[in-house]
């Protein structure tokens, strides 16, 4: 089968048919598996390996082309956007251009950065009163009591914990790295930083706001878990 047969076929076939049985065309011969391979190729969906550092979400908009985003995008008539200006590249920068086959929705393209899998990240045991922050690697432990209750939270595999905003999550004198919504990095104690940089309220999202940190701690003083 031509190139153009099996692109004309990808394109305005929505699904391949339940028995599974190839099509006979003039052109030739064509099966499921080279009919979802080529609708893939017009899509043109990018990889996350190619994202900016700072990109957690990725849409495709109506016209075909693909964007990365530094926050959760919304959804207007014909494209997906975040903050004040579409190209604005302090949330959003534009990808790849693909095609929209028929059957495919550009409207159910969201999706969010894959999170890392727990053996290749850092786990961190968190004290919801004192807010201290400890390395975790027993998974089984559960610590039992009010006063004594430790949030297990997931980092990727540099240690940096997704923030979406709120409180403070660190003790005033932490030593914490910071990633903003610009993708800059900053060190300092986590009382460095004023409430309004932590709290990143969505519908008021600047380019300043912290969305990631990373404890900076001394893993020689750490216990392998809280107690």
């Amino acid at each position: 089968m031509s190139q153009d047969a099996l692109t004309k076929l990808a394109m305005e076939l929505a699904a391949w048919p339940s028995d599974g049985r190839e099509k006979v065309t003039p052109q030739g011969r064509v099966n499921e598996k080279m009919w979802l391979q080529r609708r893939a190729e017009l899509i043109n969906k990018p990889s996350w390996d190619d994202a900016p550092e700072w990109a957690e979400w990725l849409a495709q908009d109506e016209d075909g082309s693909w964007w990365f985003f530094n926050g959760r995008p919304k959804l207007a008539a014909d494209f997906w956007y975040h903050g004040d200006h579409k190209e604005d590249p302090r949330f959003g920068k534009k990808a790849l251009n693909g095609g929209l086959p028929a059957g495919h929705d550009w409207r159910q393209t969201l999706e969010r950065r894959p999170t890392e899998s727990k053996e290749s990240g850092v786990m961190y045991a968190i004290h919801g009163r004192t807010k201290e922050h400890r390395p975790y690697r027993d998974a089984a432990f559960r610590p039992e009591g009010y006063e004594h209750v430790w949030e297990i939270v997931q980092a990727d595999a540099d240690g940096w914990i997704p923030w979406e905003g709120g409180e403070c999550p660190l003790p005033s004198g932490q030593w914490v790295e910071v990633r903003y919504r610009i993708g800059a990095c900053r060190k300092g104690f986590a009382g460095n930083w004023s409430p309004g940089w932590w709290s990143a309220p969505g519908d008021i999202a600047g380019p300043d706001d912290i969305i990631a940190y990373r404890p900076i701690l001394d893993e020689s003083s750490e216990p392998e878990t809280p107690d």
